[in-house]
């Protein structure tokens, strides 16, 4: 098609205009992200080098540190504002319109490799990948990669297929490290297409490809041998001090995962009949697996990609939304044929199904991301970068111009890694002088206010949006500033809360 790659460039500038629509009012900004932009631009800064990134969900489990030496340079040169970076990852993520079009077209054919790149472009999954702010975003782009090597030595035979597999398994595992669980999908492909591997195995590039891991996770080698193998005793523990794996996948989330991505790209009308839908979707591709003599490698090759994630649940992780991270790309390319199918059989079902996949996903996105980010990607809902702003510039025009003591109640309990970014990055340099710090300084955390025991008003104490924090801190937090005084006013912005006290 002489047209393909005009309407690619059509279909990416659909992708940058659907994640750019709200862009930057529903950026958020809670601890994770004020920390990462402490250190990430430290990292360049100081010269201060990390071997391990942010602890990941289970205790004793870190990410890589390659996030934060991606985004540091982007902080830098927008001089601390987090619009900089956010804006980076969604251009990154709208990229993968052009990957997963070259894995639909070399699966299958070019119809199937534009219509994935549609539906990759309009999906609301994607969109909330895309200005998640955190490390497992990127991961998206090498989840991808690391697929399109398999590709490339299973069906083309192309021994540049280890390259990709190993600078991108161990990349994935970088920004989010329970994509560890893509070594099932090595060790699988390995086993049921070993025919198709053999016969373009050349030792040179398999040991190139090894070269490749072996340097994106060289830091977690570093920081074995540093700290006494803490990770590797962390994932001895998880897999055998606990319940057997059996019984660790009999009672698997995967098919909650795998419905949550259904709902989440092609069809949120029921969501109660998610897990039905992942089951019907696993049992029809089993179903071309065995039907569909033409299709049975491509069948194969998709039902790896997306069963592997079933083996995640051994390292027992917390089921927040990125842990299905690895999902999406391989549901929308497997949809992408159905559909093509479905258009060569009978054009009007194909309409029909393609208009319920655009109207799905075109009310979520006009319903949730004027607002930012699911609640399942982020504990505290409402830290919204926008509204921390005006936050921000409501006490400094309330003390004009005089020195103040600033205290929150904020999550973390204690931290003030948040406020002590926005205030050095925004409030010093648009008012020229940072407040006091009126609460606890617990060490340890990124961030630095002054402190003055003198200086005790004005004070003004911010209530962050309150899911997450419990009833007695907050209780807590307001009986320890009202020693300084009952509230003179009370304002609300957002969902956060302002009280100033004498």
């Amino acid at each position: 098609m002489k047209k393909t790659p005009l309407l690619l460039i059509i279909i990416f500038a659909l992708a940058l205009a659907v994640r750019f629509l709200w862009f930057p009012q529903n950026i958020y900004f809670g601890f994770d992200q004020a920390r990462d932009a402490f250190i990430s631009q430290e990292i360049y800064q100081n010269h201060d080098l990390k071997i391990i990134g942010p602890s990941a969900a289970s205790e004793g489990l870190y990410h890589g540190p390659a996030y934060w030496y991606l985004i540091g340079p982007v902080y830098l040169l927008f001089r601390g504002n987090p619009s900089g970076p956010l804006a980076l990852l969604i251009i990154l993520n709208a990229l993968g319109v052009f990957l997963i079009f070259y894995l639909g077209k070399k699966l299958f054919d070019q119809k199937t490799g534009l219509l994935a790149a549609f539906l990759y472009a309009i999906s609301f999954a994607q969109t909330q990948y895309a200005f998640y702010f955190g490390n497992p975003a990127p991961a998206i782009l090498t989840i991808m990669l690391f697929y399109l090597g398999w590709l490339m030595l299973i069906f083309y035979q192309n021994p540049w297929g280890w390259l990709l597999i190993g600078l991108n398994l161990g990349f994935s595992i970088q920004f989010e490290f329970f994509l560890i669980y893509l070594f099932t999908a090595v060790i699988l492909f390995l086993i049921f297409f070993r025919k198709e591997i053999k016969k373009s195995f050349k030792l040179k590039f398999f040991l190139i490809g090894l070269l490749g891991f072996i340097f994106s996770i060289s830091n977690f080698i570093l920081a074995e041998f540093k700290f006494g193998f803490k990770t590797t005793k962390t994932l001895f523990n998880l897999i055998f001090n606990h319940k057997e794996a059996t019984v660790k996948l009999a009672t698997s989330t995967f098919t909650g995962r795998l419905g949550q991505e259904v709902i989440y790209n092609l069809f949120s009308f029921w969501p109660k009949i998610s897990r039905f839908l992942a089951v019907a979707l696993i049992l029809s591709l089993v179903f071309f697996l065995i039907k569909k003599s033409k299709f049975r490698k491509q069948m194969a090759f998709l039902l790896i990609w997306l069963g592997s994630n079933l083996f995640l649940d051994i390292f027992r992780p917390s089921q927040l939304y990125y842990v299905g991270i690895g999902l999406s790309a391989g549901l929308i390319i497997f949809v992408a044929w159905l559909l093509v199918e479905i258009f060569n059989f009978k054009k009007i079902f194909f309409f029909f199904f393609l208009a319920v996949i655009i109207l799905s996903n075109s009310l979520l996105i006009l319903r949730q991301n004027p607002k930012g980010s699911l609640k399942e990607i982020y504990v505290q809902e409402g830290m919204m970068l926008k509204d921390e702003k005006t936050v921000v510039d409501k006490i400094y025009q309330d003390a004009a111009g005089q020195p103040f003591v600033v205290n929150a109640l904020m999550m973390p309990y204690k931290i003030k890694t948040t406020w002590a970014y926005l205030f050095n990055w925004y409030g010093q340099k648009k008012y020229g002088y940072l407040p006091f710090w009126g609460g606890e300084d617990v060490p340890g955390y990124p961030g630095m206010l002054p402190h003055d025991e003198k200086l005790k008003t004005p004070r003004y104490a911010i209530l962050e949006p309150p899911r997450g924090i419990p009833e007695y801190l907050k209780q807590e937090f307001l009986d320890s500033e009202n020693g300084y005084g009952y509230p003179l006013w009370e304002s609300k912005i957002g969902s956060f809360v302002i009280q100033k006290r004498p």
